[in-house]
């Protein structure tokens, strides 16, 4: 019997259910997917992870692919602040317009975030230039906003920006997050991942400790620097299987509570070995 678990698109803008989720052999079933495009234009891909309780493909990934066409011009469509300091603001424009020929016109453009303020002023030839500031008062960690535009146009009557970022402290991590990749299990050997932590400030920082929330990653910690270098050294033990999900947690010295402890999110996707 083949069991459907769980349907996990990976947007909130999509939206999929699955028919039946119990198949005896013989059967099927169809999952019915959504994509909300409003907001969106251009060549577009959304992602739905099916997970099951068949050994040899523990999730399977489905792509809703197409192109969004509308009369307004959106530059960028999405805003990417990187990564931003701690205490440090950041700033962004964006150009709203209409395509040749087409007489649209844009509401006052807003948004729900605290941490997000705007100003906008007219282009020539019709438009907006919607001028961003990402607040010095955010926290560490990421951060997802968005900001909406009202317009008088039949296909994209609200444009949604999304703006992301991620705020770091004086440790910085390279990368941010560990994907070990789409394995062959159960493993005949650990693999081994590398984490490093650079500390910007101009004081050295120690680590203390390196700890995990799940028993088959271990970690530990090496000195590139004393005080402003560290290399975490994460393994994935012999022998697992399945999808992994886990966390590395790393405690400092660091004089503020708040960035004492930082963790690192450790992926891993290890299927079982196919017969031939």
């Amino acid at each position: 019997l083949l069991e459907i678990k769980k349907i996990s698109p990976a947007c909130g803008c999509t939206a999929a259910v699955v028919e039946k989720d119990k198949l005896s052999p013989g059967d099927s079933t169809f999952i019915k997917a959504k994509f909300n495009t409003n907001g969106f234009t251009g060549s577009k891909d959304k992602k739905v992870g099916v997970y099951s309780n068949d050994p040899e493909n523990v999730v399977v990934t489905l792509t809703i692919k197409g192109k969004i066409t509308g009369d307004v011009v959106v530059d960028p469509l999405r805003v990417f602040l990187g990564d931003v300091a701690k205490g440090k603001a950041a700033k962004a424009e964006v150009k709203i317009y209409s395509e040749p020929g087409r007489n649209i016109s844009f509401g006052d453009a807003r948004t729900r975030d605290d941490l997000l303020s705007l100003s906008q002023q007219p282009i020539t030839g019709g438009g907006k230039l919607l001028k961003i500031t990402f607040s010095k008062e955010a926290p560490i960690g990421d951060f997802m906003g968005r900001i909406s535009v009202p317009t008088t146009s039949k296909l994209n009557p609200l444009i949604n920006i999304p703006v992301i970022a991620y705020v770091h402290g004086d440790l910085l991590l390279i990368p941010r997050s560990l994907s070990l990749g789409v394995l062959e299990g159960p493993l005949k050997k650990v693999v081994k991942g590398e984490v490093i932590i650079e500390n910007t400030s101009n004081k050295p920082i120690n680590i203390e400790s390196v700890n995990t929330s799940n028993s088959v990653i271990s970690a530990d910690f090496s000195v590139i620097r004393p005080g402003f270098k560290y290399s975490i050294d994460i393994q994935l033990a012999s022998g697992s299987i399945g999808v992994l999900q886990s966390v590395v947690m790393v405690k400092t010295n660091h004089p503020d509570i708040k960035q004492q402890e930082i963790t690192i999110p450790v992926y891993a996707i290890i299927n079982p070995a196919q017969d031939y």
